[in-house]
């Protein structure tokens, strides 16, 4: 059921510190810094999420509630910290450092991914707060997380894949 996670998992690279301001070229009309090692930290992010889910979904089939609800709050502080990082320093930049078109696409996929955020915070916060597991609660769970990671697996895919590529120093 969950065998995609088993693709993302690869070695953790070591983390990688951003340019300094004053040595980076910065996107036009922003004060947003290039950083030729954002797409490496987004990407690790990336791998410790789907480690994470991996946890989850391991607690979740153990049907360890004790375990898997510290997980999920522990999963929607990266993914927050992930989706502020992308917003901040990656969207932004690549909205002003390409043309009109690559900006319009761009922002698409944004609001793909605020709408996403959406659905993953009320799912986390509607199991962090569940006060009955029950074989219902369990059955529930295991449906809604199968449809996350389809969403999170195919959008991981995307933005490396299409998105991360049009990460590049200003020219």
């Amino acid at each position: 059921m969950f065998e995609f996670i088993k693709r993302w998992f690869q070695p953790r690279q070591a983390r990688i510190e951003p340019v300094a301001p004053a040595e980076a070229p910065i996107a036009p009309g922003t004060r947003i810094h290039y950083d030729p090692h954002l797409v490496a930290h987004l990407i690790e992010d990336h791998r410790r999420l789907v480690a994470l889910f991996g946890d989850i979904v391991a607690a979740s089939q153990a049907r360890d509630e004790g375990h898997l609800v510290p997980l999920l709050g522990t999963f929607g502080n990266a993914m927050r910290d992930h989706l502020l990082t992308e917003n901040v320093r990656f969207y932004v930049y690549v909205q002003h450092a390409g043309d009109a078109e690559q900006a319009a696409v761009v922002h698409g996929f944004q609001h793909e991914m605020r709408e996403i955020g959406k659905v993953l915070t009320a799912f986390l916060f509607r199991h962090t707060k569940q006060e009955e597991w029950n074989d219902d609660t369990w059955s529930l769970f295991a449906r809604e997380l199968d449809e996350i990671a389809q969403v999170l697996t195919r959008r991981i895919a995307t933005e490396e894949n299409t998105l991360y590529p049009l990460y590049q120093p200003p020219m």
